[in-house]
């Protein structure tokens, strides 16, 4: 399977060695393509962020009185919901197997979000926990949206980002499992945010392929992040135009089927290296893709460390989420690492991070 990188690089003669290479990182626009997707349950709604689908909810159920989020998520997101309606936390995170049932202990009338982390957890505990629960269960699916459990669940309401696995500006997804009735959308779009975004990601095309000099890259980043902002900070709104062509039918097959190669391969290739930390699973359900490969780090500074030598290779690798929290959850967040392995890259790709993973050395770095 041709990577994108080779892709590009082949479009204009010039070997991929002559075209600027990098890992992770916003995603540039491409060509809309008619490929098999894994379609969408229906009836659904689309958002421009996940954080209007809350909102939303509120707005077609008034009876909510709380909302349950998980201590180990956004901390951004959760500021804005708090800003909505009184929330809760309750103890879940990554590295658990499922969370601290003790610490949830929902009404009849709370909002519950429950998180499949990374895409790679199993559904059993929560459906054997609602079984005896009398609340409405909200599931985030953002880090594999048509997993076998999202497809399948039986919760109130199921939600995923897709703006982060997906090359669109902006979009998010909610379906009721059950029926009950759907959020309603906003009538404007943030077409301000939508440009200055979009933008963005034509001109990181335009670097990759080579058509813009390398100092494109520090402007485009900004028009980014000032797009992020701009939607972000904005008043809810409904999926851009653009956007929405691009997600309606689905998520390509073949994007599934290449990131799930990608993080097997990296996976495999991380065990001869000398990083000096443990990917977080090695294994997830079936019909499950997990979002990247993530790596927990003994400590915040070497994190760091890896995270900046990274970097300065050209892998630009996210933190879910920065830590805001008490312990334990923030000793996680200080520790983790999520290294892209998403459908825009190929086997040479993951074998090169894993190059440049094994040629980290954390005492060498700090003796600089």
């Amino acid at each position: 399977m041709q990577t994108e990188n080779q892709v590009r690089a082949a479009a204009i003669g010039t070997g991929e060695s002559a075209l600027p290479w990098e890992v992770g990182g916003f995603f540039e626009t491409r060509e809309l393509s008619h490929e098999e997707t894994v379609p969408w349950p229906q009836p659904n709604v689309f958002f421009a962020l996940a954080r209007h689908v809350v909102p939303g909810i509120l707005r077609v159920n008034k009876s909510i009185r709380r909302l349950w989020i998980p201590e180990y998520f956004c901390p951004d997101v959760t500021q804005h919901w708090s800003g909505l309606i009184e929330t809760v936390s309750y103890c879940d995170a990554p590295s658990l197997p499922e969370p601290n049932w003790r610490s949830l202990q929902p009404g009849k009338h709370d909002l519950v979000v429950a998180v499949n982390y990374f895409g790679v957890r199993n559904r059993e505990p929560w459906e054997h926990w609602r079984a005896s629960h009398d609340c409405i269960l909200l599931e985030d699916h953002s880090h594999d949206p048509v997993s076998s459990w999202a497809l399948t669940s039986n919760a109130d309401y199921v939600f995923s980002s897709l703006r982060k696995s997906m090359p669109v500006t902006d979009g998010a997804i909610c379906w009721s499992p059950v029926g009950l009735p759907l959020p309603r959308q906003q009538p404007t779009i943030n077409a301000v945010a939508i440009e200055l975004k979009f933008a963005a990601m034509v001109a990181k095309a335009d670097f990759l392929t080579g058509r813009a000099s390398p100092e494109s890259k520090a402007s485009y980043r900004e028009l980014y992040a000032q797009g992020d902002r701009c939607l972000e900070e904005g008043p809810e709104s409904p999926i851009s135009h653009r956007a929405l062509d691009c997600v309606s039918s689905g998520i390509p097959i073949r994007w599934r089927q290449a990131r799930e190669r990608n993080v097997r391969n990296l996976l495999y290739l991380i065990r001869e290296t000398q990083v000096a930390a443990t990917p977080l699973f090695m294994q997830w359900p079936a019909k499950s893709v997990p979002f990247a490969v993530v790596l927990v780090f003994t400590t915040g500074k070497d994190r760091d460390s890896c995270r900046s030598y990274l970097k300065s290779n050209n892998v630009f690798c996210p933190v879910h989420w920065p830590a805001d929290r008490a312990e334990p959850v923030s000793d996680l967040a200080d520790r983790i690492l999520s290294i892209p392995a998403d459908q825009r890259y190929g086997d040479a790709d993951m074998a090169k991070v894993a190059k440049i993973l094994d040629e980290w050395n954390p005492a060498r770095q700090y003796s600089k």
